[in-house]
């Protein structure tokens, strides 16, 4: 909900939902890796910010924004998917230090 009055105003493109997801995986990730910093995350965050949204993304209009948009939303995914398969094991994982399966099997 917080980035919906900059889709509405069309300050980004609609594909951002995606680029998005993806980094809510590494953010996440970030976060439960560097055990709970909420301050590493929002310095990625900021950083990513100032990137796209200051220096970056004014430089396009119309149609080479919207690529721009689809660009960024593929790196942010494949960042998201090397993640997710590099550190399958830890993201499926339970608190006590076991695998789902074997904490299912165990009741």
């Amino acid at each position: 909900m917080w980035h919906l009055p900059l889709f509405v105003t069309g300050n980004i493109e609609w594909v951002d939902v995606f680029n998005m997801i993806g980094g809510v995986v590494i953010y996440n990730w970030l976060y439960h890796r560097s055990g709970k910093s909420v301050l590493l995350v929002m310095i990625i965050h900021a950083m990513n910010n100032a990137v796209s949204g200051e220096f970056v993304s004014p430089m396009f209009t119309g149609a080479d924004s919207v690529q721009l948009a689809w660009m960024r939303t593929l790196a942010w995914g494949v960042a998201a998917l090397i993640v997710l398969l590099s550190q399958w094991r830890w993201w499926t994982m339970t608190g006590k230090g076991e695998s789902p399966e074997k904490a299912n099997s165990a009741r």
